[in-house]
């Protein structure tokens, strides 16, 4: 809204300095034609004089002739004096009206000179205000949007107790290959990481990259806007979940990819309404393969999109793949991408069966309920 009225008031400045250009337009034609109606009147006044000068000049010329014959000396005097004087005069009059004509040409341009200027400045000026104006409202706009995001951080308590009680359970050794130590300690990190405005720039350049290679994934599993859809879903969980600013970002980023690895699947898989145990094993391969595509990925960002990529077929009673974790030992985020592509898969259209509603979409979750966060679930449930 505010955008709107910035360019609103920006597109009525520009209007005012039209309005102002055409009366200061008229105005300096209105003083022009003024000064060339005084210069045309002087000019005909000179002119009209000087015909009568240079006919008097004839006359006196016809004048001395006829003198002349008649042998009258004193009147061929007078008449030559009278000549001299009219020559004189005329060569004033022409005088005149040359000044006259270089004056008004070059008041009209010096005139014109001042008015592209003022025009030139005034445009400058009110175009730099409505500038400074959108981008005020800009930032407004951009501070506001990393206040919502800090918002959440109201429920931190709640993810801090979590992540207490489960350390206290007792160490499970996991054989993974994956360093589940490492991710939990870049995780931990997050959760004390504030989103500022460097920050925000760069996981929002992220996000575009992420996008793009999101479709590039959909189109090559023949699912539409998959990618998109599963990663909105993980932005609103993280959110409920109380996840900080950062934290909802960049889990956003890295949903939108968490299924590269099927770019290097053979998409005939895709189509069939059946596969065989053969096809099973490639298709899930693209967790371990996932990880090849992830070098556009800053390094500080790595460990949070291999969790994406590699974890997200873990069930939380150990039957999901490739490593057959539990509850504990699954990242947060891999356990909002398990609940979020499960249930865009059921409320979208697969080829190999139809569409549920939410209802029943929930119901077939719950039937399943093991292998999935209850909290996460929960989650869910609330936002839909």
């Amino acid at each position: 809204m505010k955008k709107y009225f910035a360019f609103c008031l920006f597109f009525l400045l520009v209007l005012c300095i039209q309005a102002l250009e055409q009366n200061v337009h008229d105005e300096f034609l209105d003083l022009c034609d003024e000064e060339s109606l005084n210069l045309l009147e002087g000019n005909l006044s000179y002119k009209y004089h000087l015909t009568k000068a240079k006919i008097l000049l004839e006359q006196i010329e016809v004048e001395i002739q006829k003198e002349k014959k008649e042998s009258n000396i004193d009147a061929v005097n007078r008449l030559l004096s009278q000549k001299h004087i009219t020559e004189s005069q005329i060569e004033l009059l022409q005088a005149a009206i040359d000044a006259a004509e270089k004056g008004k040409t070059e008041s009209v341009f010096f005139r014109y000179i001042i008015f592209g200027f003022l025009g030139v400045f005034f445009i400058t000026l009110f175009s730099l205000l409505g500038y400074t104006l959108i981008l005020k409202y800009q930032l407004k706009d951009s501070q506001k949007l990393q206040e919502s995001f800090l918002q959440i951080l109201e429920k931190a308590s709640f993810i801090q107790e979590e992540v207490a009680v489960e350390s206290e359970t007792g160490d499970i050794e996991v054989e993974s290959t994956l360093d589940l130590k490492f991710f939990k300690n870049e995780l931990a990190k997050l959760k004390k990481k504030r989103l500022d405005d460097v920050e925000f720039m760069d996981l929002k350049n992220l996000s575009i990259q992420c996008e793009m290679i999101g479709r590039r994934v959909d189109k090559a599993t023949g699912r539409k806007n998959n990618a998109k859809n599963v990663a909105d879903l993980v932005f609103k969980l993280s959110h409920e979940l109380a996840c900080s600013s950062y934290e909802a970002l960049l889990y956003y980023c890295a949903s939108l990819v968490f299924d590269v690895g099927f770019l290097h699947i053979n998409q005939k898989v895709f189509t069939k309404a059946e596969i065989n145990e053969e096809e099973k094993k490639e298709i899930r391969s693209h967790v371990d393969r996932g990880k090849e595509e992830l070098v556009f990925i800053p390094e500080k960002y790595r460990a949070v999109f291999e969790v994406a990529v590699s974890l997200h077929h873990e069930n939380n009673d150990g039957s999901g793949y490739p490593n057959g974790l539990t509850k504990k030992d699954i990242p947060l985020l891999a356990r909002m991408i398990r609940v979020a592509e499960t249930y865009i898969a059921l409320v979208t259209r697969r080829n190999y069966r139809g569409i549920f509603d939410r209802d029943a979409a929930f119901l077939e979750l719950k039937k399943e309920s093991a292998k999935y966060d209850k909290d996460v679930l929960s989650a869910l449930y609330r936002i839909l």
